[in-house]
């Protein structure tokens, strides 16, 4: 592990009012005000929509306000719609280190490549790997952070199980026949980890020992979706919770890491575009 903590650290210092005598005991709808598109689908598919204490009177940023980051409204949908076209890059670190940055878990960007490289790497005699998941974009890509996780995890295993508001389950299995490497292995993290790149921190620390080095992540995990405002803004809110094998659900579940380090965002952003 000293090789593996030395290359870390070298890798890491390297996103006017009318008066009313008696005013109504509840407040007049706000025309204004996107709640009454928003309620409904809500109601409908919010995860806990009991934990928003909706009354009467209420507006769309009460709501908000009382979601403890639950509901996030976007100016645009361009903000986190559009796919994200980074790509997964690695590199064979010195000391025989595997280093994967993570910011997407598709696998169509640059993933296929780093499974030929792994038997290779292998053979050279890997001695950990790092999994770098700071500022991933892919929100709702579980199966996609599985499919990582196949690396160090057997193949056929059950790493997230996903349960929809109406009740609707799915799990997410690693599926892949890769070479599985058993050596140690580093996570690191950022404030803007969020949804499957945090659920990736937790899942590798607790079925695989992984270190987690970095910062807290933003503790959303879960399925997100949205729908567009008429006042051309968009409302994110959580649709399905994500749980690990052993039950716990991530949702509000944030990642504390193991070794904490406080890195100034703007370098930690300069060091990722490189």
């Amino acid at each position: 592990m000293n090789i593996l903590k030395l290359t870390l650290l070298s890798l890491l210092l390297l996103p006017g009012p009318v008066l009313r005598a008696e005013p109504p005991a509840v407040a007049p709808p706000n025309p204004t005000d996107p709640l009454a598109e928003a309620l409904p689908i809500l109601q409908a598919k919010y995860v806990d929509f009991k934990a928003l204490q909706f009354k009467e009177g209420d507006r769309l940023s009460d709501l908000i306000a009382r979601s403890g980051g639950g509901l996030t409204l976007d100016p645009s949908p361009q903000a986190r719609i559009q796919p994200s076209t980074d790509l997964i890059v690695s590199a064979l670190l010195p000391g025989n280190v595997a280093y994967f940055s993570l910011p997407t878990f598709c696998m169509d960007h640059g993933f296929p490549p780093i499974l030929a490289q792994i038997s290779q790497w292998t053979q050279q005699g890997v001695t950990g790997m790092i999994f770098d998941v700071r500022s991933n974009k892919d929100d709702n890509d579980y199966q996609g952070a599985a499919d990582i996780a196949n690396l160090v995890v057997p193949s056929g295993t059950t790493v997230f199980t996903i349960k929809e508001a109406g009740g609707n389950t799915h799990i997410c299995s690693t599926r892949e026949a890769t070479q599985t490497f058993l050596g140690p292995v580093i996570v690191l993290t950022n404030r803007q980890t969020t949804g499957a790149g945090e659920a990736l921190a937790d899942y590798l620390r607790q079925y695989r020992g992984a270190i987690v080095l970095g910062q807290t992540t933003r503790g959303q995990t879960a399925v997100l979706s949205w729908t567009p405002l008429s006042s051309g803004q968009v409302l994110w809110f959580p649709t399905a919770r994500v749980s690990l094998p052993n039950g716990i659900d991530l949702w509000k579940h944030p990642v504390v890491p193991d070794i904490a380090l406080t890195l100034d965002d703007h370098a930690e952003k300069g060091a990722l575009v490189l």
